[in-house]
């Protein structure tokens, strides 16, 4: 099938080959008479003539690279595979005579067909011509396919970039915002009241604890992303003690420092928050 990847769909060799058929014999003198014996299924026989040896010769390998390519399943040889073909798909085959053989009897014995493919190289030529043209085709077809495939794996490696982005925004910048977070609290801290400054060092001590736990560092980020908050604000207002933080903070954060070491972290892990070891 020709808009399938197969022996077929390569236009370099055919516009290679065609090119080679129309230098070969370019007078087209070069023909071949046929000789099909009727109602045989598919014997029939071929002479190439109107050319020296050598143009003959030529011309033979050259079909049967053509008959090569076609042959499929065929058990035939690739040269009358390709006259056959060239004889069905163009114009340059005439029916010649009919004749009928006689048995010893006098009742008819075999029929032949007769006929003639001329101008054969540039017939072929031209057979080789559409051949190419068939392969640029699904050539073309194929390349739209690995494009269309191409962009949809692009599309595909975005959206998934987008995702582990997101995903590992905290743990990639994690470090950083949890030092910004120490010193905007430390800050803080040193302007609120003296509960500010517990509530710091409540944090720290369950922060190492907890890593005295955990194969994985522990930081103030996990707190508040536990406590359900993608971002750290409502955990600096609580830890600075400031009016900002919610009667809910206070319940959740005091929750959280409450926890055991082990039952933080499994819900850190059940949450997805950090993997399990």
């Amino acid at each position: 099938m020709l808009g399938a990847r197969g022996p077929m769909v390569d236009s370099d060799f055919w516009r290679d080959l065609a090119e080679q058929f129309r230098a070969l014999d370019p007078a087209g003198l070069l023909y071949a008479d046929h000789d099909y014996i009727v109602n045989s299924g598919n014997v029939d026989q071929w002479q190439i003539k109107g050319a020296d040896r050598i143009i003959r010769l030529r011309f033979e390998a050259l079909a049967r690279r053509a008959g090569s390519k076609i042959a499929g399943a065929h058990q035939k040889d690739p040269l009358f595979i390709w006259l056959g073909e060239v004889k069905a798909t163009g114009p340059n085959f005439e029916y010649g005579a009919y004749l009928i053989e006689r048995n010893a009897d006098g009742t008819d014995g075999i029929q032949h067909q007769l006929g003639t493919l001329k101008r054969l190289c540039v017939a072929s030529a031209e057979r080789c011509t559409e051949h190419e043209s068939y392969a640029l085709q699904a050539e073309l077809r194929e390349k739209q396919q690995r494009i269309e495939k191409q962009a949809q794996i692009w599309t595909l490696m975005e959206q998934h970039s987008a995702e582990l982005k997101q995903a590992s925004e905290t743990a990639t910048l994690g470090p950083v915002v949890d030092d910004l977070h120490t010193v905007a609290s430390e800050e803080s801290s040193k302007e609120k009241s003296p509960e500010a400054g517990t509530r710091r060092s409540k944090v720290e001590e369950f922060l190492r604890s907890c890593n005295a736990h955990s194969k994985i560092r522990i930081r103030r980020r996990h707190i508040w992303l536990l406590a359900g908050h993608t971002k750290g604000r409502q955990f600096e207002f609580w830890q600075a003690d400031s009016d900002k933080a919610t009667d809910a903070d206070e319940r959740n954060f005091r929750r959280i420092l409450g926890l055991a070491p082990a039952a933080f972290i499994a819900q850190l892990q059940n949450k997805g928050i950090i993997p399990h070891d």
